[in-house]
């Protein structure tokens, strides 16, 4: 997954911490009580146009605010809750890819 320093490592954290943020603010996930996969992509969604939006109010030439890269984190963050609460399954088999 890459050293404690990486930038990958920087990313999951910032990600992760804005989960904690959601979880305080609308619940924890419940698997229990799925909400509808449909409900989580249109939150995603919106969360996404909201990036496009800051996108687009910054500038397209812009290389990317910090208003665009928050919201790209929500975005982050709501699509890691859906899979918390549904499951998260391999894209690909690793097995294959390291025999390359």
């Amino acid at each position: 997954m890459g050293e404690q320093g990486s930038p990958r490592m920087a990313v999951y954290m910032v990600v992760d911490r804005e989960r904690e943020h959601q979880d305080r603010k609308w619940g924890a996930v419940d698997p229990s009580r799925p909400k509808a996969i449909a409900t989580w992509l249109n939150i995603a969604a919106e969360e996404l146009r909201e990036a496009w939006d800051a996108l687009l109010e910054a500038g397209e030439e812009q290389l990317c605010s910090d208003d665009v890269r928050r919201e790209i984190v929500q975005c982050a963050a709501v699509l890691i809750a859906a899979l918390e609460e549904y499951g998260a399954v391999e894209c690909h088999d690793s097995q294959q890819e390291r025999r390359g």
